[in-house]
């Protein structure tokens, strides 16, 4: 998603906001609670120092030392969660891969979602 929208981009998301407010009557159809919708997020480890891998040794009446560099990520997932207006779905991590593509999303991301749906609402027809 750009970070910076162009006046088109921002309309045509306000003519589908509007759109679904008017097909979901403003959130009172019971069909609203069928709509899911997900989003990504970046988690990244860091592995701190512990409490005795930091002391250090210092004099009477000496300054402290300053610690302000900050370690470095030793790794990070990507996780995309997925919920509706009744709850939480699913949470799935890209494993082992640096790319979030289609095919992620089509063969691992929504067999979970649906399998999701069908846990939480067995009437859906998932």
């Amino acid at each position: 998603m750009p970070h910076q929208l162009t006046e088109t981009q921002k309309a045509a998301r306000v003519d589908w906001c509007l759109e679904m407010m008017e097909r979901f009557e403003n959130g009172a159809s019971r069909r609203v609670s069928d709509v899911v919708t997900g989003d990504e997020s970046w988690i990244y480890q860091f592995d701190p120092e512990t409490k005795q891998q930091s002391a250090k040794w210092v004099f009477p009446g000496g300054d402290l030392p300053l610690k302000v560099k900050q370690s470095r990520s030793v790794g990070k997932k990507m996780v995309a969660t997925f919920f509706s207006k009744s709850g939480h779905i699913a949470t799935i991590v890209l494993e082992d891969q640096r790319t979030v593509t289609a095919k992620w999303y089509t063969e691992v991301c929504l067999p979970r979602v649906f399998q999701g749906i069908r846990e939480k609402r067995p009437s859906s027809g998932l």
